[in-house]
């Protein structure tokens, strides 16, 4: 009886440190880890006599408050990460508002505003890496970039402009949603590693395309119709102003959204801090700015019409040095300059044309055609890159 006796302290204070706590010479104990909570109990429990029971008591409430914890911290991120959408999408709507010129701003309710929509194309890359918890920042940034446009086109404000631009935006928001849901399901293999709906082969850029336009297809023809019923846009115009809207947000798509899947999916890998690199990459960066303003800006271009196919040899360097986040960069940065220069009477397409109007259906289709061309060039050459490089970028 007396071995046993004497085992049981030591039992007990296996126990003890077991359930969080540790005992002491006198008998009193606090919480192991060295936390304010559990050394006020510790403190307690010395003065009171009481310290045991404080610091278990302590220790319970702790482990269930952690969770609640991990909720609030979960809510935190989804609140940053919709706040964040609803900047970026409403930036985008500026920017494109801001690209335009007068020609199409007085006619937007006949023609989109810009060749390129810009936020259905940053909805679409936050849907497919955020997924559905993206979608209530989605929804209001587009909304903000509908209204920024009526505002700034001096339409009139009225209850129905107002009610029906909410349902275009809804009609957006969920056509980024569906994209994005059927791009991680076709393009992210199960039992990959892939976690983002990054173009990396053939069967990656003909999925990404065929789901683009099937579901631009769909929706912006509901949206269309939307806008449609409201004195915005008369029925005569419903056709070109579809075709146009359609074009622009499915040009946007394939060249701009490429762009921004893989920027936010990239990791930066220590051999790019090396100087070496450094340089190759500000070096790639000037040749691409000087064949943009040589290409776009300069009138070099009135006797030499095939210079655009000056950059398909970049894109593909920039495949093979820079991987699929290279070539996506170079083909938006392209894309947007093209859209750009054409509506303000400048480039080589505009010049192949025939000098058209900016705000002429044929201008705006075209440059949408060519603009969904060069993405559509570098999906399908510039995959094998991206496979063989795969720790670059």
């Amino acid at each position: 009886m007396e071995v046993e006796k004497a085992q049981d302290p030591a039992a007990a204070a296996e126990a003890a440190t077991r359930a969080g706590t540790r005992r002491t010479r006198d008998g009193f104990s606090f919480f192991d880890p060295p936390e304010v909570s559990s050394c006020l109990g510790s403190v307690g429990g010395f003065m009171f006599g009481f310290g045991e029971e404080c610091s278990l008591r302590s220790w319970r409430e702790r482990r269930r408050l952690q969770p609640q914890r991990r909720e609030v911290c979960d809510y935190c991120l989804w609140l940053r990460r919709n706040i964040f959408a609803l900047l970026l999408l409403g930036l985008a709507g500026v920017v494109t508002w801001e690209s335009s010129v007068q020609a199409l701003r007085i006619n937007m309710n006949r023609t989109i505003v810009f060749p390129l929509y810009l936020p259905a194309a940053f909805a679409l890359s936050l849907s497919c890496v955020w997924k559905a918890s993206i979608v209530p920042g989605n929804l209001a940034g587009l909304y903000i970039s509908r209204l920024y446009m009526l505002w700034r086109g001096h339409a009139r404000f009225d209850t129905w402009a107002i009610v029906f631009l909410f349902l275009a935006s809804v009609l957006e928001a969920l056509e980024a949603q569906t994209c994005g849901y059927y791009m991680r399901k076709f393009l992210c293999k199960r039992g990959s590693n892939k976690s983002v709906p990054s173009i990396d082969t053939v069967r990656d850029a003909l999925w990404y395309i065929l789901l683009i336009v099937g579901c631009t297809l769909l929706f912006d023809f509901m949206i269309a119709l939307c806008i449609t019923v409201t004195p915005l846009v008369p029925w005569s115009s419903f056709w070109r102003f579809w075709a146009t809207w359609w074009l622009g947000v499915l040009a946007a798509m394939m060249s701009i959204s490429p762009a921004v899947t893989h920027l936010m999916a990239w990791e930066c890998q220590p051999s790019l801090k090396k100087p070496l690199k450094i340089t190759e990459w500000l070096l790639l960066l000037l040749i691409n700015i000087g064949l943009l303003l040589v290409i776009f800006v300069i009138p070099i271009h009135t006797f030499i019409r095939p210079l655009p196919y000056i950059f398909f040899p970049l894109i593909m360097y920039m495949g093979f040095r820079c991987n699929r986040l290279g070539w996506a960069l170079t083909v938006s940065s392209i894309t947007y300059m093209c859209s750009w220069a054409s509506i303000r009477g400048r480039g080589s397409l505009y010049i192949t044309l025939g000098r058209p109007s900016p705000a002429s259906s044929h201008l705006i289709l075209e440059v949408s055609a060519i603009s969904q061309k060069k993405p559509f060039c570098a999906e399908l050459y510039g995959f094998q890159t991206s496979v063989s490089l795969p720790h670059i970028a």
